[in-house]
């Protein structure tokens, strides 16, 4: 039976379209359709199982199980009847089929008996082929079986299903990918990471690289970082809007070209619509871009060009219209835009006549193409202006050689024109004052004849005419000179210069006369640059040299003069101020030792005496030399606090001779370390600090230093001299700085003075270049101000020497007690900026209550003022340790400067040391330190002042090297009252002789005497010390404190040059000297304490703890034991510092650690050790660390032998 005849034609030819559109037939075999063929014959339990498929006149089997056919006939097959079949088609036995019974397969030994087919579909419904399994026996198939066998056919069409999309989708990729490489763009995809999945090879060849090399990489593998984080952050909005990107941008090539590339991004997804990239393409768009770019500039340039020019510039057509032009055209005809111009002619902005002209040339330039060049034109403007131009009109072509129109300029030369005309006018001029002139005109050659000569220099020269002249003087070097070589004088600098300016010369006239000329002249060179002449013009000068000359005689005359009046100042001064020097101190001493209130009047009445003559004396020779502009501002560097305290210190004792309290404020940005004249300041301040102190009969003085401006090369300070005084009346401040005048009459008859004072003041702080002024409320008191440009000093070995003692000080709690706010305020202000705690106390009273209400707070230290009402310092002191009000704190004494407290009071009241007011903020430091860790080498001065603050050193021997016997008369009191027992020499020579038969420690040395001077004296001892065989040898190296009545700037610094030490200026105070005779100790131990640190062999020295010995008092605890217990705690936590410091290569901090150990170690007598820390300290300064290790390893074995020997003196 056909089969095949029940299909329909139509159906027939769609399933067959159907079996062509998977492209199976004919394919080499797949391991996946064998093995369902292999699974159906395993369920089924049969020998035999295809895949086949239904051709138009074969079966072709895809996978064959038990049968060794590709393929068989189609007409009479089971599977052509099975794929006619809606369900499995089953023939339990074909030889009992009629419809099979007779076929070959079925009738041939081994033939087939069982067949069982399950069709599969596609999704219209038609069959493809058949899943089928066969028996060489009869059977049946269960339902599981049966149900197997469709399942497996579905797979069979699913696998068909799938190798048809493959199949699909891999021409697909084949055309994109033929497509893509087609194109001119660069095309490129990535995933959802960023990654390349695919690159044409336009985008390969752009990178340099192979695909391969290309995917899995990002852009960071191949663009500037900036720019693939770009190119990824445009990725990433593409991806999560899901929007495509479309822009122009920038684009760096790996080989470092600058590109504009158009880019399209969109996003890819799958099947579920997710995005799992984006496709990129991009194309070259820099040519396009630099072409508008460069069309834009060209148009912003005509733009520019016609917006700007000053020329009338303007574009035409062919016919002669306007088709642009400039902005100053248009203005020039009254239009106000360009724009109006557009479309007019000639004929509208010119006269006709000349319109016409105009278009004629233009039609000409366009028959011929020939440009109008610099055409010399007159143009008449709207109201009747005319104007001269130069017109230059050029043809304009296109590409293709047609005339398009012209571009012309016109240039405004009207202004050159009547430049022109006035040179004519002044060349007739030139030729009318030449002629006429009073001055002499010339010409010359320059080997010496005259060319051209005027009227005027014929008669200066005595010649009748110009022409005689120049006939006459045929060698000017010699016939017109006086001066030998002045000719050749005047070709050099013409040679050098090319001009000569107010030549001044001495000419012999023709009568034989000489005059005096100035010449001014200029060489002429020619277009090569070779000399044709000199030209110029001469003033006749002799009346002018004339009285040059007798105001020179003049001037000379006064220079002597005024050399006379100083010599005889300074003369003057000089002897007045060594009687005067001699009898002030002498009168300090009166007064200190008086017995009754007539002589203490009386010796205050010779002091003050004194000191306004001296002061009287000072401003009149100060006044002479500003007058006189011999005052030289010097500029040195000098330690700006320690100058004002120094200051201040110096004026105390007027102040506190009348109950004043005197006080110097800093603020904290206050520099330290400046460059600048300090005598000067020094003076200033000391002249507005008396008349503070002058002044004012009850209440304070204050000096108050603070910044007002800063920049980088200088800071300008402004310093106050505040007072509480009589006040200055409003009419009276503007004539404050004059010199002679005083507030009012009454006040020179009250207080003195010259009035010179202020005036000085006011000139030496514009002298510095800085401002003075001065606010005052009359009855209340005034503040002068002034203001100096500083220069911070940047190479200055100047040190804060407080600074290296503050780590001690942290934490300690002081009790301040003073009647004055402002001295509380100070200390309070300073003592809290070193970390320590303040506490304040306004009166004595206030002090005990607050130490008896406060009885658990414990005072490291009380600073007690002995000028209180009531009860003083002292009186306090001694209720506070009966009451033991405050066991265990060091109280120290603020004492004024005159003021004496003996050893067996300061023990009676428990008091540990006393510092002078006003307290010097260091001095304060050294003492606090002093009494926290023990006195070291450089800290004896803050220690108990008077006679006994010296008691080491009372073998001292002192020499007075002066030719004054009172002046010797006045050292010699002074330093018995002091305690000493000087030695006396009248010069130098004297001084001399007695170095070299006795040694002395200290030389007060006059620097002016008869013979041999102060400075020629330690010269020769300087010499002498440095080479012994220079002269008689001498005893010692005494310490050299210069004597001198001269306080002028820059005497200080002489002083110091020659080999002095110190300076005092006479007349000399007992305060000065025991501060410059302290200084003079402190030296000496210093350099006995350099020297002790050369001896290794000892780790102490024994006069420092002995010192600290001497410190003990019955039931107080042993200052000994505290120093090396606190030394002992100390030590380790800074060395463990300086090994961390080494770890981190920290040279500052080791600097900074290496500098404390060192004070603490010289502080404890430990020298050595403190040698070693100071040469750490040094090489971590210089920045070479390379044996910083060992010397740290130095340092701790030093430290131990310190250790042991402390441990023993606590035992003795």
């Amino acid at each position: 039976m056909n089969y095949g005849s029940k299909m329909a034609d139509q159906q027939e030819k769609a399933r067959l379209e159907a079996v062509e559109s998977y492209q199976i037939e004919g394919t080499p075999s797949e391991e996946a359709f064998d093995e369902l063929a292999w699974l159906a014959a395993q369920i089924c339990q049969t020998p035999i199982a295809l895949i086949s498929i239904i051709g138009e006149n074969r079966q072709w089997f895809k996978a064959h199980v038990g049968l060794d056919m590709q393929e068989a006939p189609r007409e009479g097959s089971f599977c052509a009847a099975a794929i006619s079949e809606p369900d499995v088609f089953v023939v339990q036995d074909a030889a009992a089929d009629a419809r099979f019974a007779n076929l070959p397969i079925v009738n041939c030994e081994q033939g087939i008996r069982f067949y069982a087919g399950a069709p599969f579909r596609d999704a219209a419904g038609y069959a493809i082929g058949v899943l089928c399994v066969m028996d060489r026996r009869p059977r049946k198939l269960s339902a599981g079986k049966l149900q197997a066998l469709r399942f497996l056919s579905r797979q069979v069409m699913g696998m068909l299903e799938h190798r048809r999309n493959l199949n699909r989708l891999a021409a697909q990729e084949n055309f994109y990918h033929s497509l893509v490489e087609s194109l001119a763009e660069n095309i490129f995809r990535k995933d959802a990471n960023e990654r390349f999945t695919f690159a044409n090879q336009r985008f390969c060849k752009m990178l340099g690289r192979q695909l391969e090399e290309i995917v899995g990489k990002t852009d960071f593998d191949f663009f500037p970082p900036e720019q693939a984080a770009r190119y990824q952050q445009d990725d990433q909005e593409v991806m999560r809007t899901g929007r495509p990107l479309d822009k122009t941008e920038l684009h760096i090539t790996p080989d470092g070209r600058k590109l504009y590339v158009h880019v399209i991004k969109q996003p890819l997804t799958d099947a579920e619509g997710r995005v799992t990239g984006i496709q990129g393409i991009f194309w070259d768009e820099t040519e396009r871009i630099q072409t508008e770019e460069a069309l834009a500039y060209e148009r912003d340039l005509l733009n520019t060009l016609l917006e700007n020019a000053t020329e009338m510039v303007y574009f035409k057509d062919t016919q002669s219209r306007f088709l642009r032009c400039s902005k100053s055209m248009a203005k020039l005809f009254g239009y106000q835009k360009a724009e109006e111009l557009v479309g007019k002619t000639d004929f509208d902005i010119h006269p006709q006549e000349l319109a016409t002209k105009f278009y004629g040339d233009e039609q000409w330039l366009f028959q011929t193409g020939r440009p109008i060049l610099n055409e010399l034109q007159q143009l008449v403007l709207p109201g009747g202006r005319k104007l001269f131009v130069i017109a230059n009109k050029v043809p304009i072509f296109d590409a293709n050689g047609k005339l398009r129109g012209l571009v012309g300029i016109s240039a405004d030369v009207s202004q050159l024109m009547e430049a022109q005309d006035a040179r004519d006018r002044a060349r007739e001029e030139y030729r009318r004052i030449f002629e006429e002139a009073i001055e002499g005109f010339f010409q010359t050659t320059p080997d010496g004849h005259y060319l051209q000569a005027n009227p005027a220099l014929a008669r200066m020269y005595g010649y009748n005419s110009p022409k005689e002249l120049i006939e006459n003087l045929k060698d000017i070097a010699h016939q017109l000179y006086v001066e030998p070589g002045r000719r050749d004088e005047f070709i050099r600098l013409m040679r050098e210069k090319g001009v000569v300016t107010n030549f001044e010369s001495e000419i012999r006239r023709r009568d034989g006369s000489t005059i005096w000329i100035s010449e001014n002249a200029r060489a002429v060179h020619d277009e090569q640059g070779n000399l044709l002449f000199f030209e110029g013009h001469v003033q006749d000068i002799t009346d002018r040299k004339r009285a040059e000359a007798e105001k020179e005689r003049a001037q000379q005359a006064i220079i002597e003069a005024a050399k006379l009046r100083s010599s005889i100042l300074n003369n003057i001064s000089h002897d007045l101020r060594g009687p005067i020097n001699g009898i002030e101190p002498l009168a300090r001493m009166f007064l200190e030792k008086a017995q009754t209130q007539e002589q203490r009047e009386q010796a205050k009445t010779i002091l003050e005496s004194t000191q306004t003559l001296l002061q009287i004396v000072t401003d009149l020779l100060d006044y002479s030399r500003i007058e006189a502009g011999k005052l030289v501002i010097e500029n040195v560097i000098y330690d700006l606090r320690d100058t004002i305290e120094s200051i201040v210190t110096m004026m105390a004792e007027g102040a506190h001779r009348k109950n004043l309290e005197l006080n110097a404020w800093f603020s904290p940005e206050t520099p330290a370390t400046v460059e600048g004249d300090v005598a000067r300041l020094r003076q200033i301040l000391c002249n507005l600090l008396g008349n503070a102190i002058k002044f004012t009969e009850k209440g304070e003085v204050c000096v108050r230093v603070s910044p007002v401006e800063q920049d980088d090369k200088t800071t300008v300070v402004r310093f106050e001299v505040s007072d509480t005084g009589i006040g200055i009346a409003p009419e009276a401040l503007p004539l404050i700085f004059r010199p002679f005048v005083q507030a009012d009459s009454s006040t020179t008859r009250r207080y003195g003075g010259t009035g010179l004072g202020l005036s000085i003041c006011k000139q030496l702080v514009e002298l510095m270049h800085g401002k003075i002024g001065v606010d005052s409320v009359l009855g209340k008191g005034t503040t002068f101000w002034f203001t100096l440009p500083l220069k911070p000093a940047t190479s200055a070995t100047i040190q804060d020497k407080s600074l290296q003692y503050t780590p001690a000080l942290e934490g300690k709690r002081v009790m301040l007690v003073d009647d004055n706010a402002t001295t509380r305020q100070i200390l309070s202000e300073f003592l809290a900026s070193h970390n320590m705690v303040v506490s304040q106390a306004e009166s004595a009273a206030a002090a005990l209550e607050l130490l008896r209400t406060h009885t658990g707070r414990h005072f490291d230290f009380l600073i007690l003022d002995n000028v209180m009402p009531e009860i003083s310092g002292l009186d306090l002191a001694r209720i506070i340790a009966r009451d033991r009000l405050a066991e265990g704190a060091r109280v120290i004494i603020a004492k004024h400067s005159g003021q004496e407290i003996g050893p067996e009071a300061q023990t009676e009241a428990n008091v540990h040391g006393s510092l002078f007011k006003p307290i010097k903020q260091n001095k304060l430091l050294e003492c606090l330190v002093g009494l926290s860790t023990g006195p070291g080498p450089e800290q004896a001065s803050a220690y108990p002042s008077g006679k006994t603050d010296m008691a080491l050193d009372r073998n001292l021997r002192i020499l007075v090297v002066e030719d004054m016997t009172l002046n010797q008369k006045v050292a010699q009191l002074l330093l018995k009252d002091l305690g000493f027992e000087p030695d006396l020499a009248a010069s130098g020579v004297e001084a001399l002789a007695k170095l070299e038969k006795a040694p002395y420690d200290i030389l007060l040395l006059d620097c002016h005497m008869p013979e041999m001077d102060g400075f020629q004296t330690a010269k020769e001892i300087s010499r002498r010390l440095k080479d012994p065989t220079a002269g008689p040898p001498l005893k010692s190296a005494p310490y050299i404190i210069a004597l001198t009545a001269n306080a002028t700037p820059g005497a200080r610094e002489k002083c110091l040059s020659a080999g002095m030490h110190d300076y005092l200026t006479k007349p000399l105070s007992k305060a000065d000297l025991r501060e410059a005779l302290r200084a003079a100790v402190t030296n000496r131990r210093a350099n006995y304490s350099i020297n002790a640190a050369a001896d290794s062999s000892k780790p102490l020295d024994q006069e420092i703890i002995e010192r600290f010995r001497s410190l003990r008092k019955p039931g107080q605890p042993d200052p000994l034991a505290e120093l090396v217990e606190l030394f002992l705690q100390e030590v380790p936590k800074q060395l463990q510092s300086l090994h961390n410091a080494l770890d981190k290569k920290d040279a500052a901090t080791i600097k900074k650690t290496a500098h404390i150990l060192c004070g603490n170690s010289r502080n404890m007598g430990a020298f050595h050790l403190g040698k070693l820390c100071a040469e750490l300290e040094q090489s971590a300064a210089s920045g070479k660390l390379d044996n910083a290790r060992d010397m740290v390893g130095k340092i701790m074995a030093e430290f131990e032998r310190v250790k042991t020997a402390l441990e023993q003196e606590i035992k003795k």
